[in-house]
């Protein structure tokens, strides 16, 4: 088939995010979600950890969802197109 070998996963570049980039980018999310809570003048110590670690988990899954999505996604219409190519 003339298409078959731009259809294959290894000629296709893939975007790829370190790990460090997720986690730092998730942690400073998690402060930047936090700020009004450490504006505020009677905060406890523990409010904040809390609201920093809800706003990092959800930034954390985020990421990681979004990353998986998009190779399930591409591997799906890869398949799609194979199976349209060779429908004939």
């Amino acid at each position: 088939m003339i298409l078959d070998k731009y259809l294959t996963l290894s000629n296709r570049k893939s975007f790829t995010v370190s790990s460090l980039v997720i986690w730092v980018s998730a942690f400073v999310m998690g402060v930047l979600a936090s700020i009004p809570k450490i504006l505020r003048l009677n905060i406890s110590f523990g409010e904040v950890a809390i609201d920093l670690l809800i706003a990092f988990s959800f930034s954390l899954f985020v990421w990681y969802y979004n990353l998986l999505d998009r190779r399930v996604s591409h591997i799906y219409q890869i398949n799609k197109l194979r199976q349209f190519m060779t429908k004939d």
